[in-house]
């Protein structure tokens, strides 16, 4: 049996927030985009730095920072989230059910290619949740603490330091968070593949890089 969790792509603009003061998590205002027939999502990073060799030959590296990208494609989303149907009687109209179009009943292509005619040229708030943070932090399905440095000596004339996770075999310590930054969508784009009666079926594709 599969269960599903809270976990995916969600976006949204909140004007109060700062880089130094992020929306939360669980904030009105975050609208999830739906996982129908999205395409995995691939994460890459752009590294703001300085790197040349220096007269001795060691390579020297000065970084100011590191920003994230996000790009996530989706093939043959319906371009609304869900229908209406409608019975007519003699005195009046009435809402019978509310269909999903897609599977989650999350916004659909139509809403996301409007989202993005009006805000190409703004900064968004983009939230990222993994499958592990969506436990709702019990503390038994989280990412594991931010790793300690720890200094080897090898012998009077070199050492190096390294990574340890503390606590690497047992449960992780602290609930996962999800990933929020504020960022650009850079690209996008929209083709509808087939047209009927209540939607469109497109492909779409969407690129947001941390500002």
């Amino acid at each position: 049996m599969a269960l599903p969790i809270n976990a995916g792509i969600s976006i949204g603009i909140f004007p109060n927030n700062s880089l130094t003061n992020p929306p939360n998590a669980s904030a009105t205002g975050w609208v999830p985009l739906t996982d129908h027939n999205r395409q995995p999502i691939d994460f890459s990073y752009d590294q703001v730095a300085k790197e040349a060799r220096m007269a001795n030959g060691y390579l020297r590296k000065y970084v100011v920072a590191q920003k994230r990208n996000v790009s996530v494609d989706w093939s043959m989303v319906p371009s609304v989230a869900s229908v209406q149907t409608i019975i007519t009687t003699s005195s009046t109209s009435l809402v019978d059910t509310v269909s999903n179009l897609t599977v989650d009943g999350r916004v659909g292509g139509a809403w996301l290619k409007e989202f993005y005619e009006n805000n190409v040229f703004i900064p968004i708030w983009i939230k990222v949740t993994h499958s592990t943070a969506s436990a709702g932090g019990d503390y038994t399905n989280g990412f594991f603490p931010s790793a300690s440095v720890y200094t080897s000596q090898m012998n009077s004339a070199s050492y190096f330091s390294y990574p340890t996770l503390a606590n690497p075999i047992g449960k992780p310590l602290l609930p996962a968070q999800p990933e929020i930054f504020y960022g650009y969508m850079c690209e996008f784009s929209y083709n509808v593949q087939k047209r009927f009666s209540y939607t469109d079926y497109v492909d779409m594709s969407l690129k947001v890089s941390e500002i």
